[in-house]
């Protein structure tokens, strides 16, 4: 009995935690204001904020077998609840890009959370930014992504496969449409994951350039 008690309070620690599978460069997980250089293998516990260095990048595994790759400069923090409390894992990107896989299971989901809109799925590949004054930009390689302003009228849009959206805080988010330099982005999780676009150089500042 000792032994099954033993085992399940393992299983329940594990549920909370990612596992960085590839690194690149300086990669940081924050605890309490504490920070600790991650590398491959190491685990990323619920409610730690995971930083990225320049020209680096990380990805990491998820209990659900979802996975997130964060681009250089990226700051986010993990939501990783216990299977048994049926919430959704979630993501505060602060700062920065990533690229979620996010694998389908009844009755969860996935949440991106940023100041200017949170993007809901429950599965699917999609690519989200951040930029200057808050500025959202969301774009989907499979499935569907429905997200929400957090402000002004905070109508949900869905955004399905092959195309994007930008969310301005305090306006009414564009409508979705395709945007061509996104073919440039390495959606891979397994491999090569690297990715290589320029982010900053593609489409310099969210609030001022809509790229086509």
């Amino acid at each position: 009995m000792n032994l099954l008690i033993a085992f399940l309070m393992i299983a329940s620690v594990h549920a909370q935690e990612g596992i960085v599978s590839a690194l690149k460069g300086s990669v940081t997980a924050e605890i309490q204001g504490r920070p600790t250089p991650l590398k491959i293998g190491s685990r990323v516990h619920d409610g730690a904020t995971v930083v990225t260095g320049a020209n680096a990048f990380a990805v990491i595994a998820l209990p659900d077998d979802s996975k997130l790759k964060l681009k250089e400069d990226t700051r986010l923090v993990l939501h990783v609840p216990d299977a048994s409390k049926h919430e959704p894992t979630a993501v505060e990107l602060v700062a920065g890009a990533v690229f979620a896989s996010v694998r389908k299971h009844q009755g969860q989901n996935f949440q991106v959370k940023t100041r200017a809109a949170i993007a809901g799925v429950r599965g699917t590949e999609f690519f989200t930014a951040v930029g200057d004054k808050d500025a959202f930009w969301l774009c989907v390689n499979d499935g569907a992504v429905d997200v929400t302003p957090t402000t002004g009228a905070q109508k949900t849009v869905s955004v399905p496969q092959g195309l994007g959206i930008l969310v301005e805080s305090g306006k009414d988010p564009d409508p979705p449409k395709p945007y061509a330099w996104t073919k440039k982005l390495n959606w891979k999780m397994d491999g090569d994951v690297e990715d290589h676009s320029q982010i900053k150089m593609e489409y310099k500042d969210l609030l001022h350039y809509h790229y086509d």
